[in-house]
């Protein structure tokens, strides 16, 4: 898909559910603690349960993805992450804006098709085609701060939780969902 900011990894995890958790509340604000501090650094705000966890990143340094969702499944010390790096925090934002730049691109041909030169005298056309340049910028950049920051944020993942990057078909067919 055009310009498609997110992107799914498999992790195979070598700490413990609870060890995870943990890892992931060292370095999170969380939605229902009120931003209690310890003093440590924190890279995101979010929430987290037993099975999940639903992350932004709020570093100031420039080295992870916007958000990052995590299911965990597995039993024991066979853990799995189900990792989504995202540049957007829903699809549904993604496909809006693609969808927005869609019909602003069919309008600016329909009247540039349709009144041919005379397209060019009219002011809400360049409106228009401000508004299609602003937002194709807006989605490039977003996709190649996606694209810079993606491995960097898959690496840290796998530090995080002491796991590798695995396939999908590696996984267990009784933690697949």
């Amino acid at each position: 898909m055009f310009l498609f900011p997110f992107q799914r990894y498999f992790l195979a995890a070598t700490k413990t559910r609870k060890e995870i958790l943990e890892s992931i509340l060292e370095l999170t604000y969380l939605s229902d603690e009120n931003f209690k501090t310890d003093g440590k650094p924190k890279f995101f705000f979010g929430e987290t349960d037993n099975e999940s966890f639903a992350l932004q990143t709020i570093s100031a340094e420039d080295r992870l993805t916007d958000y990052a969702e995590g299911r965990i499944r597995g039993v024991e010390h066979e853990m799995y992450v189900f990792l989504t790096l995202k540049g957007f925090k829903h699809r549904r934002i993604y496909l809006v804006l693609l969808a927005f730049l869609s019909i602003c691109l069919w309008l600016l041909g329909s009247d540039l098709f349709e009144n041919r030169m005379a397209a060019l005298s009219n002011p809400p056309f360049y409106l228009l085609a401000a508004l299609v340049l602003g937002l194709t910028a807006f989605m490039v950049n977003k996709y190649i701060k996606f694209v810079r920051v993606k491995n960097n944020a898959l690496l840290f993942f796998c530090g995080l939780f002491e796991a590798t990057a695995i396939k999908k078909s590696e996984i267990p067919l009784v933690f697949r969902n």
